[in-house]
């Protein structure tokens, strides 16, 4: 018997039948899901990679031309959502199509939060005291060595539930606040009646021309947990020592605390994006000079945060349970605390 045409190219072994049924198989798999990230710039071709390699797994793989659109649309996307905020989310949404389209929908929108809001979210989320029990102890000390507290008039930036306001106030020391979250700032203004404390609180954006804060009134301007977690940049730092300035008289000081790069360490983008988005900004520090440059602001002091504070409050150190790993920068770097580049610096200027 004569034997049929093409039956020498059949494949007939069972592995490779098996792998190849198996693909089919792949077309009958459904599947949704919800991925959340942050939206950095930097990081929008890694996240394109992980959603294309999401669709191929369900056996929907993209053709280039479909890829590079996403890839188009999540940088678009991205790019617009960090320049509103670095606590922007982007949320992208997917389920696979049954057949015969047996494709992937998907759908992409951001979430935009602003600081004052992230910091709304700890109210009644998280325990208090937020961020220690007891004031920060360079604050105090630089205070008291600027004259008799009556004499000492204070403003506090970034006040947050008023661990530095209120021991300052009960000390006998003018104390104004501003705080960007109307939570924490409603908080902090209970905290005051009820201890029967003057001080007048802020609530809003420093650089709000609006704010209302006097010019030329304070000899001490604190901003301490503030310029490490919420500055966008050399231009954004220099505009708020630019309004720090101002609002100092002549000869009063600035005591801030700052990330500052060590020496042979040069932030890339990357690196400068996810410091945004945990809370590690850092300088390195030519830029702090270029944020001073024309300020009337000079150094008078840098000391180590965590050495001053643990040396001066050895009981009250760390002040709260995740501190410790966030001053030696690992919150951003997973590496061990000697090794991280960057430095948590107490910076004093006075102003000439």
């Amino acid at each position: 018997m004569a034997q049929l045409k093409g039956t020498t190219d059949r494949e007939t072994a069972l592995p490779a039948l098996h792998a190849a049924m198996k693909r089919r198989l792949r077309r009958r798999i459904q599947g949704a899901a919800t991925m959340v990230v942050p939206a950095i710039p930097s990081l929008a071709e890694h996240y394109c990679d992980y959603m294309l390699e999401a669709f191929a797994f369900f056996g929907r793989p993209f053709a280039p031309a479909d890829a590079e659109q996403l890839r188009e649309l999540v940088r678009r996307v991205v790019d617009k959502a960090w320049e509103e905020s670095p606590y922007a989310r982007l949320h992208v949404e997917y389920h696979t199509e049954e057949a015969p389209e047996g494709g992937v929908s998907y759908d992409i929108k951001t979430v935009i939060q602003s600081v004052g809001e992230a910091y709304d979210t700890w109210i009644g989320s998280r325990p208090q005291p937020f961020f220690g029990a007891h004031a920060n102890a360079k604050v105090m000390s630089l205070a008291h060595s600027l004259g008799i507290p009556e004499s000492v008039a204070v403003l506090d930036i970034g006040a947050g539930d008023g661990r530095n306001t209120l021991p300052l106030a009960q000390a006998g020391f003018p104390t104004d606040s501003v705080e960007v979250s109307e939570g924490f700032a409603q908080l902090l203004r209970t905290k005051l009646l009820e201890a029967k404390l003057p001080g007048e609180v802020f609530q809003g954006d420093l650089l709000d021309s609006n704010l209302g804060l006097p010019i030329a009134h304070y000899k001490l301007v604190v901003l301490a947990g503030v310029l490490v977690a919420h500055v966008r940049g050399t231009h954004h730092l220099r505009a708020i020592l630019g309004v720090v300035s101002k609002v100092l008289r002549p000869g009063g000081e600035v005591l801030f605390s700052i990330f500052r790069t060590r020496e042979g360490f040069e932030p890339d983008v990357l690196t400068r994006q996810l410091g945004e988005v945990f809370w590690t900004v850092m300088f390195t520090p030519a830029e702090l000079s270029e944020a001073v440059e024309g300020l009337g602001l000079t150094l008078v002091d840098d000391v180590s945060y965590a050495d001053y504070e643990r040396e001066a409050l050895p009981e009250s150190w760390p002040p709260t349970d995740y501190f410790q790993a966030y001053v030696d920068g690992l919150d951003l770097f997973d590496l061990p605390a000697k090794r991280t580049p960057i430095d948590l610096r107490w910076l004093t200027y006075r102003k000439g």
